[in-house]
């Protein structure tokens, strides 16, 4: 599920950036804000785990925050579906970049 954060009438580019855990998302806060300075229209999109994302939409740089059920997934099976899910919207997005944090 994404969380939009705001709406940008001009876009000049998508960008979306993978952080799974709580402590890499709030390692990773200055990148993003740099990502932020350095590209202001663009709409910047997080990837996260469904825990981390409370912590992602409270981030005032970030548009939106796509929750990844990983440890849900662990615990039951039944959401691979949602993976999939997530993933058929987000490959329907054309991002113009993708940045791992790591």
């Amino acid at each position: 599920i994404a969380v939009k954060r705001r709406s940008i009438l001009y876009t000049e580019q998508k960008i979306q950036s993978i952080r799974l855990r709580i402590g890499d998302i709030i390692l990773a806060s200055k990148s993003i804000r740099a990502l932020r300075r350095g590209y202001p229209n663009a709409n910047i999109h997080i990837l996260t785990s469904s825990q981390a994302a409370s912590v992602a939409q409270n981030y005032k740089y970030i548009d939106y925050v796509w929750a990844f059920p990983i440890r849900e997934l662990r615990r039951r099976k039944s959401s691979a579906v949602d993976i999939f899910k997530l993933i058929k919207d987000l490959r329907k997005i054309d991002f113009d970049h993708i940045v791992n944090l790591y």
